[in-house]
């Protein structure tokens, strides 16, 4: 273990030394076993991996599993702990919203609302389909998930012109965050709203 953590750190300074590589790079060091193993299980992120990632380097000594669907037990299993883990942190970061929004901290308000609504909608996603994709658009995403339930339309209503205006002036703000307090109350409601029927 002490072995592997120094060839991390050694990789992750190297990375930090080369001067033609000029935006940060996050390396995530996975063993082959670990991978295989959640490959074995379906798991999205190592199914994406396997079939988007690019090889650097083959020794020709190890071999990747081929991706599996999962069982129904396994799924709901998933499913489980994927609602637990991704509805969790989007009530985390939903408080964090709030208490932003009380210490008039209006940008980081911002931040933690939208992070709130793309982990709230994540979690529809991988309970419904066991993948989440790399959607940052609120809106789009919105869209998404109200495919696997129309109950998810109710979440932003847009019956009338000014629920319409109200959500769109909200998408904005909590995408750019150049506006001032309660331009994004609309969503904020609608988000709170929604988190509170499923605690």
């Amino acid at each position: 273990m002490a072995e592997n953590r120094s060839k991390q750190n050694s990789v992750d300074d190297l990375i930090l030394q080369h001067k033609a590589i000029k935006t940060p790079v996050s390396v995530i060091y996975h063993s082959v076993g670990q991978v295989n193993y959640k490959l074995k299980e379906g798991r999205y992120f190592f199914s994406d991996i396997k079939k988007e990632g690019i090889l650097l380097y083959d020794s020709g000594q190890m071999k990747l599993e081929r991706i599996r669907k999962p069982s129904p037990a396994k799924r709901k299993q998933i499913a489980e702990e994927d609602f637990k883990m991704w509805f969790s942190s989007a009530k985390v970061f939903y408080k964090q919203y709030e208490n932003a929004l009380k210490m008039r901290e209006y940008k980081n308000a911002a931040f933690q609302l939208h992070q709130a609504v793309e982990r709230f909608y994540s979690t529809v996603l991988l309970v419904f389909t066991g993948y989440k994709g790399k959607r940052h658009n609120i809106e789009k995403f919105g869209r998404q998930v109200s495919g696997y339930d129309t109950a998810f339309l109710k979440v932003f209503p847009r019956a009338t012109k000014e629920q319409d205006e109200d959500i769109e002036i909200g998408y904005v703000f909590i995408s750019d965050m150049s506006f001032g307090v309660g331009i994004f109350d609309p969503v904020a409601a609608c988000v709170g709203a929604e988190e509170d029927d499923h605690v």
